[in-house]
C-alpha cells in the first residue's frame, strides 16, 4: 500500500519563502512604476505650461510696435504720454495715459510691480519682472466704438478713442485700415485663480469698455526675468541691427542719449521658472543662477527653467 501523497514541512517552508520573494518583487516593481508614471506626468505638466506661456509671450513680442500699414515713422495722432492731459477714460488702466503711450511699444520693470493697476490677489511675486507690450492687432476690424482702435493708412495713422471719427485715408489709393489696440501687461502673481497657494503668470489686457481686465495665462510659473538686447553700433555700420549685449530694465545705459528702454532695442530675452510641487516626489535639484537671480535651493517637487530670445522686428533699426 502506497504512502499518502503530500509535501514535507521543508517543501512547504521553501514554497512560502519563494512566494514571499515574488510578492516583495511585485510590490517593489509596482511602486517603482508608479513613481515613473508620476515623474512623466509632472514633466509633461511643466512642458505644457512652458509651451503655453511662451506662446502668449511670443505673439506679443514678435508684433510689439506694429501699428498697421504705415510707410513712415511719425507718431500716431491721438497718442499721449503719462504727463499729458488725460482725454480718454479707461477703467482699471495702469496709470495716466498708460494704454495710450504708444511711443513706448515695449517697457520693462526689473523685479517690481509698480503700476497703478493692482496685481491679482493683491501682490506679485517679489523680484519677478513685468513686461508691457503695446501694438496693433494682427487682424483688421470693423469700427467698434466700444474699443480703442488704430486707423492707419500709408500716409498717416490715428488712435481712435471711443466715438471718434476716422480722419486718415479715404482716397482710393490710400484706404484706412482699422485694428484693435492691444495692450498687454505680463507679470507673476502670488496666486492662481484655482489655487491660492500656487503662483501663476497673468496678464492685464485692454479690451472693450474700454477696460483693462486681468486673466490667467499659465498657473505654475513662479518667476519671469527679462532682458533687452540693445544695439550699440551706429545705424548703417557693420553689425548694426544686432544685439551687442543684453541688459536689465534698470541698466544706466538705457537712460543715456540716444537710448531709452525702447530706443536701439532689437531683441528680448525671457526666462520662465515653472514649478509643480508634489509631496511624494523626492527633493529635486537646485536651479542654477540666471538673469539676476541667485541659485535656488532644491525643493520638494519638480522645476523647469526655460529661456527664449525674440527679435523685436518692429523696433529694430533698419527693419
Amino acid at each position: 500500500m502506497n504512502p499518502a501523497a503530500g509535501f514535507t514541512l521543508v517543501e512547504l517552508m521553501l514554497a512560502v519563502f519563494l512566494s514571499g520573494l515574488l510578492l516583495t518583487g511585485f510590490i517593489s516593481m509596482h511602486g517603482q512604476s508608479g513613481a515613473i508614471v508620476k515623474e512623466v506626468e509632472l514633466t509633461a505638466e511643466l512642458q505644457d505650461t512652458a509651451r503655453l506661456a511662451l506662446a502668449y509671450l511670443e505673439t506679443d513680442l514678435l508684433q510689439a510696435g506694429f501699428s498697421g500699414s504705415r510707410s513712415h515713422a511719425d507718431p500716431l495722432a491721438g497718442i499721449a504720454a503719462p504727463d499729458d492731459p488725460v482725454t480718454v477714460t479707461i477703467t482699471g488702466d495702469c496709470g495716466p495715459n498708460f494704454s495710450l503711450n504708444l511711443s513706448h511699444a515695449v517697457e520693462l520693470r526689473n523685479g517690481i510691480f509698480d503700476l497703478a493697476c493692482a496685481a491679482y490677489g493683491g501682490a506679485s511675486v517679489a523680484g519677478s519682472d513685468v513686461l508691457i507690450v503695446r501694438r496693433a492687432g494682427s487682424q483688421t476690424r470693423a469700427r467698434d466704438h466700444d474699443r480703442l482702435q488704430l486707423a492707419t493708412a500709408l500716409s498717416a495713422g490715428q488712435l481712435l478713442a471711443p466715438n471718434a471719427t476716422v480722419d486718415v485715408g479715404g482716397e482710393a489709393g490710400d484706404p484706412a485700415e482699422i485694428r484693435d489696440l492691444v495692450v498687454s501687461v505680463y507679470y507673476v502673481s502670488q496666486r492662481s485663480t484655482a489655487d491660492v497657494t500656487r503662483p501663476s503668470l497673468r496678464r492685464k489686457l485692454l479690451g472693450a469698455g474700454p477696460r483693462m481686465s486681468d486673466e490667467e495665462v499659465a498657473p505654475g510659473v513662479t518667476d519671469m526675468q527679462l532682458q533687452l538686447g540693445i544695439d550699440l553700433d551706429p545705424p548703417g555700420s557693420p553689425g548694426s541691427g544686432s544685439a551687442d549685449l543684453f541688459v536689465h530694465a534698470d541698466d544706466p545705459r538705457l537712460t543715456q542719449p540716444p537710448m531709452n528702454q525702447e530706443g536701439r532695442a532689437v531683441a528680448m530675452r525671457v526666462w520662465l521658472l515653472i514649478e509643480v510641487r508634489h509631496p511624494s516626489r523626492p527633493t529635486g535639484r537646485p536651479i542654477a543662477a540666471y538673469a539676476d537671480r541667485p541659485e535656488r535651493a532644491p525643493n520638494q517637487g519638480k522645476r523647469l527653467l526655460v529661456s527664449r530670445t525674440y527679435r523685436l522686428h518692429n523696433l529694430a533699426p533698419g527693419t
